[in-house]
């Protein structure tokens, strides 16, 4: 089966993986990224917006470039795919810049080597989340964790 492609220039970012088409919203296939009023912590007792980061690193990427997306599901009211700007996976970009973290259980296998080592050179190289103390997204959404800032 061949995935449906979506080919067109971004309009807008709603956060750090999420972007839209038109009026098409599209999800960023295997990445979380935190949400937009997400707080995470370069030392203590500091907060830094790493969610407006998210969103600006991802706007700085495609804002106004032509992507091509190929469908790989759906989330709520968006598609979510596997998305191309200038010859790279924006996903795994994402994740190397350490502006988000790896989705893994929506990975496949052939997937995995793309986003689980942009992910691992981005904990080496201290980039991005990786330089501060922060919530999983996933966590952060559910309110099981916030950092003390954010209290």
């Amino acid at each position: 089966m061949i995935a449906a492609l979506i080919v067109g220039i971004v309009t807008a970012i709603h956060d750090g993986d999420t972007f839209s088409i038109g009026k098409q919203r599209i999800r960023v296939f295997g990445i979380d990224a935190p949400e937009l009023h997400q707080q995470c912590s370069p030392a203590p007792g500091q907060c830094s917006p790493c969610g407006e980061a998210a969103r600006e690193a991802l706007s700085a990427m495609i804002l106004g470039k032509e992507v091509r997306c190929a469908d790989r599901g759906r989330s709520y009211d968006r598609v979510v795919a596997e998305c191309i700007v200038d010859g790279a996976a924006i996903g795994p970009a994402m994740v190397a810049q350490g502006q988000a973290v790896v989705y893994r259980q929506f990975l496949k296998k052939a997937d995995k080597p793309a986003y689980l080592g942009a992910e691992a050179g981005a904990k080496r190289a201290g980039e991005g989340l990786w330089a501060m103390t922060w919530v999983p997204p996933a966590d952060w959404r559910k309110h099981r964790a916030r950092l003390e800032c954010e209290r």
